[in-house]
């Protein structure tokens, strides 16, 4: 009986032991993802006058996808900037302040030995006061007249479209020539470098785990052409919210992807 007892607590102690290193691990499987993916529109109504890229271009952050028929938007720009330069009212005003300042010192003097009425220095004055508020309105056309320029400069930005990130141009949905209306939905870039992996985690294990810890993550679809098989990412997120049904946390890891893997890949994580 004894010796049954004995046995039985040493195939449990090997048992433990065996699964053990099992647990410790534990893969967990998921689908990658860019870490950018965004869709393009035009803000307005117009027609396509350049298409410079195609899919599957590499493009810089910044750089023009597309662009509507800006001729007309450009004329106007440049006249309002003609506008928003031209100073000459102001500096008129100004001249023209100085010298009745002066005509009206030379009167003041003048009342004083008799030789000016009140009439003439009041007049003066009050010439003083309306050239003072001519100049006010002066500097505000000014400012308007630059804000104007500001205001048809961003209208004409608007024709443009500009790639918010550096990535891959994956689906253009216009040509040269075609009309589009506006947020109609144009042109999609996304960012594949590096890529996210949202893998749900069991509750007690992800509570172990913490930002910037490492994380092994294997492309079950790896070949030679796409390097190895096995990078080590990193945990960006861990969620706060469980899910109920499964007793998981979402935990997002972010891995480097310099041999440019496409998304969609299915995977496995592990966790060192």
């Amino acid at each position: 009986m004894v010796r049954h007892i004995l046995q039985t607590h040493i195939i449990t102690i090997l048992f433990l032991l065996l699964i053990a290193p099992a647990a410790n691990s534990q893969n967990f499987e998921a689908v990658s993802k860019p870490s950018a993916d965004i869709i393009l529109s035009f803000v307005k109504p117009g027609r396509i006058s350049e298409v410079p890229i195609k899919e599957g271009d590499l493009v810089r952050n910044g750089g023009l996808l597309a662009k509507q028929e800006d001729r007309l938007e450009l004329i106007r720009v440049k006249m309002l900037k003609a506008q928003a330069d031209d100073e000459t009212q102001i500096k008129a005003t100004e001249a023209e302040l100085e010298q009745k300042k002066k005509n009206l010192g030379k009167l003041e003097e003048a009342l004083q030995k008799g030789a000016a009425t009140d009439w003439e220095t009041d007049h003066a004055r009050l010439e003083v006061e309306t050239t003072g508020i001519a100049l006010e309105k002066a500097r505000l056309d000014h400012e308007q007249n630059i804000r104007r320029h500001l205001e048809a400069s961003i209208e004409y930005d608007h024709l443009h479209l500009f790639s918010p990130i550096a990535g891959y141009v994956e689906e253009v949905k216009i040509e040269v020539g075609e009309s589009v209306q506006a947020f109609d939905p144009v042109i999609r870039v996304v960012q594949t470098d590096p890529l996210l992996i949202d893998v749900p985690v069991p509750v007690p294990l992800a509570s172990q785990l913490s930002k910037n810890q490492p994380a092994l993550v294997t492309f079950l679809l790896g070949n030679a052409q796409n390097g190895d098989q096995v990078a080590e990412g990193k945990v960006e997120n861990i969620g706060a919210v469980a899910e109920a049904a499964s007793n998981t946390l979402r935990v997002r890891i972010k891995v480097p992807n310099p041999q440019k893997r496409p998304a969609g890949e299915r995977v496995t994580i592990a966790f060192p």
